[in-house]
């Protein structure tokens, strides 16, 4: 089963600085992953991937790299949300959840819980 990991990267708020927003996302997609192997959910992941696993090179346009992350969560069993829209800006994170509530991915929380995925 497939984890996809949906993270904040050009939105994040706590620096300006291109490289370190990278660096940064980069350690959260780590730490997540490692709170992910621990979720007590409906199924184990065994196979948890991020931006950072379908762009390595970061030399994708931003729509290219936007295109391999909506296939990856078409494709996911599952997505695991990063982000909150009441606490940031994040175009792709946005892209991300409409892709998952469309296709009725499960959404599940940094805290592992699962949420409302309903295409409304």
């Amino acid at each position: 089963m497939t984890l996809y990991i949906s993270t904040p990267l050009n939105g994040r708020t706590d620096t300006e600085d291109f490289a370190e927003k990278m660096r940064r996302a980069k350690e959260r997609v780590e730490e997540l992953t490692r709170r992910a192997r621990q979720f007590k959910t409906f199924v184990y992941f065994d196979r948890i991937i991020s931006t950072f696993d379908l762009n390595p090179t970061g030399e994708e346009t931003e729509a290219e790299a936007m295109g391999h992350c909506i296939r990856a969560v078409i494709e996911a069993d599952a997505v695991l949300m990063d982000w909150d829209s009441s606490k940031g800006n994040s175009r792709g994170c946005r892209l991300e959840l409409m892709a998952a509530r469309l296709y009725c991915k499960p959404v599940i929380g940094p805290d592992g819980r699962m949420y409302n995925t309903s295409a409304e």
